[in-house]
C-alpha cells in the first residue's frame, strides 16, 4: 500500500570515522540552505541562476532520481535500524562474532508530483545498514524505470562484511517494483554473485549503487566490487558486463597500495550508470580513498563491451545527468574531501573543461533534468541519515529544443 505523506563508501572498503567526520562536518558547517548554494549563470536561459528551490526535507540518506513527465521518483538508503548484525562465529564458536552493523526496513521508492508537490511511499520498507559505529549507511539505492509502470532498485550491502554474514536475501539484491501497487520482487541477486565469482579478485566487497536499463538489460553498479553488472530483467540471468577494476595511482608511496595487492591503483568505485542519448552507458566514480582531486573519470560502455574513457579530471562523482541538448553533467560529492571542500554540480564541456552550474552544495548524490532543463538535486545524500534534501533549480540546462547530441569527448 502507498502512503502519502506531506513532506518530501562509496569506498570499496568501509568509510573511516575520520572520512565520516568530515562528512559530518560539511553537514554542520554552514553549507546547509539552498540559498546558500551558488547558481552560476551558465547563459542557457533568461531563468538561469536562480536561487534553489527545495521541495523535500527529512530524506533517509536519498540517492538517486528518476524523472517521467511531472513524477519525480526517489531512493533513500534508509537509517538503519534496532537489528544488530554480527559477523558469522567461527568453527566450533558458540557465540556470534564481532557486530558489524545495524539493520532495519527503512529504505523508500517514493515520488513527488510536480504539479502539486504532494510525495507517496510506494516502497517503505527496503533493507537498510549501517556499517557499525561508524554511520555510513547503504540500503535502496540504483533506480530505473521501465516507462511501463515498473521501477527497479538496486539495493546495496555492507560491503567488505557480505562474506562473513549471514545474507538474508534482501540486500545486494535488484527489485521488481510495481509502481501502481508498491508490491516488489527480488528478480536478481547480485551480492551471491559478487561472493561466488569475484570479478575483481582484489577482494569479496559488495554494495551495489546507481542503476539504468537498456533493451531490457539493467545495468548496475556495484560500488564495492568495482565492476558494472547485467541483469535481463526478465529472466533474471546475471553478468558481469565490465570489471572497472582499480584506477592507476602514481602519487601512491613505491609500496602500491596493499589492498590491491601493492599495485600503483587504487579502487575506480564506480557509482552511477546512465543511457546516454547515443545509447551508450556512461560510468562515472567516486575513486577510492584517499579521494583524490581531480582524479575520477567517466567512461562510455556500448552494449558490445567497447570502452571509451570520455571525460578526466572530476572528483568524487555520485551522479551524471544529460540535458535535451546532450550535453552531461556530474554531481561531485566534494571538490576536495580531505579539506572538506564543498560539492558542485558541474557541466563536463566538449573540450574536456569542466563549467560549474551550482557550487557550495552539501553532499549531493543523484542528479536529473525534467523536460524544461530544470535540475533536480538530492543533497546530504550520505551520512545525515532524516537530514537528506531534493532541490530544483530552474533553467539549468540548455532548454533550446536542439536535438541531443552527446557533446562527451574521447580523451586521447
Amino acid at each position: 500500500m502507498h502512503k502519502k505523506i506531506s513532506r518530501i563508501s562509496l569506498n570499496r572498503r568501509t568509510v573511516s570515522k575520520a572520512t565520516l567526520a568530515s562528512l559530518a562536518a560539511l553537514k554542520a558547517g554552514t553549507m546547509v540552505r539552498a540559498q546558500d548554494a551558488t547558481p552560476v549563470d551558465n547563459g542557457a536561459s533568461p531563468e538561469a541562476g536562480g536561487a534553489p528551490e527545495i521541495l523535500a526535507t527529512g530524506l533517509l540518506d536519498p540517492r538517486f532520481i528518476v524523472i517521467d513527465g511531472d513524477n519525480v521518483y526517489f531512493t533513500e538508503s534508509g537509517n538503519g535500524g534496532d537489528e544488530e548484525i554480527f559477523t558469522v562465529a567461527g568453527e566450533g564458536t558458540p557465540e556470534a562474532g564481532e557486530m558489524i552493523s545495524m539493520s532495519g526496513h527503512t529504505g523508500k521508492l517514493s515520488v513527488l508530483s510536480a504539479t502539486d508537490g504532494s510525495i507517496t511511499e510506494i516502497v517503505s520498507d527496503f533493507r537498510s545498514y549501517t556499517f557499525g559505529d561508524h554511520g555510513e549507511i547503504v540500503g535502496a539505492a540504483g533506480l530505473a524505470l521501465d516507462g511501463a509502470g515498473t521501477a527497479y532498485v538496486a539495493v546495496g550491502a555492507p560491503g567488505p562484511f557480505v562474506g562473513d554474514m549471514n545474507l538474508t536475501g534482501e540486500e545486494g539484491v535488484v527489485y521488481k517494483v510495481d509502481l501502481a501497487s508498491g508490491e516488489k520482487e527480488v528478480i536478481a541477486d547480485l551480492v551471491t554473485w559478487e561472493i561466488e565469482q569475484n570479478p575483481d579478485p582484489i577482494a569479496i566487497d559488495s554494495n551495489l549503487y546507481g542503476a539504468d536499463l537498456l533493451d531490457g538489460m539493467l545495468y548496475v553498479a556495484d560500488a564495492g566490487g568495482n565492476t558494472i553488472i547485467s541483469v535481463d530483467v526478465e529472466s533474471g540471468e546475471v553478468t558481469t558486463f565490465a570489471i572497472t577494476g582499480g584506477l592507476e595511482a602514481p602519487f601512491l608511496p613505491p609500496e602500491g597500495n596493499p589492498m590491491r595487492g601493492g599495485e600503483m591503483a587504487i579502487d575506480s568505485v564506480p557509482s552511477c550508470v546512465v543511457v546516454g542519448p547515443d545509447d551508450r552507458l556512461y560510468v562515472s566514480y567516486v575513486t577510492g580513498g584517499p579521494f583524490p582531486a581531480g582524479f575520477a573519470p567517466v567512461d562510455a560502455f556500448s552494449a558490445d563491451g567497447t570502452e571509451e574513457r570520455v571525460a578526466e579530471g572530476l572528483t568524487m562523482v555520485g551522479d551524471l545527468a544529460f540535458d535535451s541538448s546532450g550535453r552531461m553533467y556530474a554531481s561531485i560529492i566534494s571538490t576536495n574531501f580531505i579539506e572538506q571542500g564543498p560539492g558542485q554540480v558541474v557541466r563536463i564541456e566538449a573540450d574536456g573543461s569542466l563549467t560549474p552550474v551550482l557550487d557550495g552544495i552539501p553532499v549531493p548524490g543523484g542528479i536529473a533534468f525534467d523536460a524544461a532543463d530544470n535540475l533536480y538535486v538530492l543533497v546530504f545524500s550520505a551520512v545525515a541519515p532524516d537530514g537528506g534534501q531534493l532541490w530544483r533549480v530552474n533553467g539549468v540546462g540548455a532548454a533550446d529544443g536542439a536535438t541531443p547530441e552527446p557533446e562527451a569527448t574521447p580523451v586521447s
